[in-house]
């Protein structure tokens, strides 16, 4: 996270279901592996914006957490051109970009099944590689909102809560 000396980078990676990035962040001196108690995993899906989570957000989410908190923080994933359609993906959906003229086509699109599989199977590379053995927790917020609700549909053993916040559904 530019700025913020509080976090650091452990891992980074590449959907190439949907052609987007992710991060794995901790807390440094204090946080994630550095107390003792179980490690939580908290991820979370933006809107169509940036994918910043804020340092203030975090260190109060590692704070309420109990420390040892790692954070999944991937980029929506980018659109793409399936001849001469293009392509919208917004986390677990894809739709034609020219069927969005409510700004609400990722509720009526399809599901990325394949996005959703590679998805499970990092949360689950995240928590053996990590030792995660305390709360896994999706937080999404608009289009992320959806995404968590997707995901967590997906593979219903991932988390342990899901926020799905100023959210569409279908």
């Amino acid at each position: 996270v530019p700025g913020w000396s509080g976090v650091e980078t452990i891992a980074t990676g590449h959907f190439t279901s949907a052609d987007c990035n992710w991060k794995l962040y901790r807390m440094k001196g204090g946080g994630s592996g550095q107390v003792e108690g179980p490690v939580n995993l908290f991820t979370f899906l933006h809107g169509l914006d940036d994918y910043q989570l804020p340092a203030k957000d975090m260190e109060a989410i590692d704070r309420h957490l109990g420390g040892n908190t790692l954070f999944l923080v991937p980029r929506n994933p980018r659109p793409y051109w399936r001849g001469k359609c293009k392509m919208v993906n917004e986390w677990s959906m894809t739709f034609k970009a020219s069927d969005d003229r409510t700004s609400r086509g990722h509720c009526f699109g399809d599901v990325n099944h394949q996005f959703n599989q590679e998805f499970s199977e990092l949360v689950g590379w995240i928590k053996e590689s990590y030792c995660v053995d305390g709360k896994a927790i999706i937080y999404g917020y608009s289009a992320g909102g959806l995404g968590a609700l997707l995901l967590a549909l997906h593979d219903n053993t991932l988390f342990q809560a899901v926020i799905a916040a100023a959210s569409y559904a279908p």
